[in-house]
């Protein structure tokens, strides 16, 4: 669920708009934030007092569970632009990490009102909300970005696991297959939901979840490791969170 934002002065600087940020947001989006970190290092070896960069890099740490971490870099993101909707972003996702709910749901407030035409920051906040479970608001929320983008593919995800969790497994299932997305989009969507209905006990859908993604994407870690897990001879059941990818 990221996406970088437009270049913006620093000083008498900008932050660096080269595709490099739109790929670390694509590899955060696809759940590979280690990765993702490293763009963003390597970004921050030319720009340390990029806001933007900084923002990403504390993203790509609180999906690492590393909240300290992206807590500071939130906040050296937030020095240098005190109005960058991704700052805010991002320090909810430290202060989410953290264990600070309240706080995280109130940053995330503050970047839809400085971003409010920006889908990532609806699914950002969706997502806060989702997780602590009240999955109505959280489909409200989608509601709004998915009418800013109709595939967008954090949204979906927020809105599928949503869905979901509230038992309604057939419109989850129509969410996904009106979504026009690239396979192994597709792929990481499905493993997701895979491991929602698995955390509830629905073995059975789990597993047509896990199957239909690496039929996507036969590299899908996630599907893998939960059709191994299910079909294991002591298997067991994890527990699973809507998570941000979100994206």
């Amino acid at each position: 669920m990221r996406a970088s934002q437009p270049r913006r002065w620093i000083g008498n600087r900008t932050d660096p708009g080269d595709s490099r940020l739109k790929h670390g947001a694509e590899l955060l989006a696809r759940n590979k934030p280690e990765t993702a970190e490293q763009v963003f290092r390597t970004v921050l070896s030319e720009f340390p007092d990029s806001a933007v960069a900084n923002a990403m890099l504390a993203m790509a740490l609180a999906d690492q569970g590393r909240g300290r971490d992206a807590l500071f870099s939130a906040d050296f993101a937030l020095g240098r632009d005190p109005h960058l909707a991704l700052g805010h972003a991002a320090r909810a996702c430290a202060l989410e990490t953290m264990g600070l709910s309240s706080e995280a749901e109130m940053e995330s407030r503050q970047a839809v009102a400085l971003a409010p035409t920006d889908p990532n920051r609806h699914s950002d906040l969706a997502g806060i909300v989702g997780r602590a479970g009240r999955y109505h608001e959280a489909l409200a929320i989608t509601g709004k970005a998915l009418s800013l983008n109709p595939q967008h593919l954090p949204s979906i995800h927020c809105r599928a696991l949503a869905l979901v969790s509230l038992g309604r497994l057939e419109d989850a299932e129509r969410v996904l297959a009106s979504a026009l997305l690239e396979d192994l989009d597709l792929a990481q969507l499905r493993a997701s939901v895979g491991l929602a209905l698995e955390a509830q006990g629905n073995r059975h859908e789990a597993g047509a979840q896990y199957r239909e993604a690496l039929r996507l994407d036969p590299s899908t870690e996630t599907a893998r490791v939960g059709l191994r897990r299910l079909e294991g001879r002591y298997s067991r059941i994890i527990p699973a969170r809507l998570r941000r990818k979100q994206g």
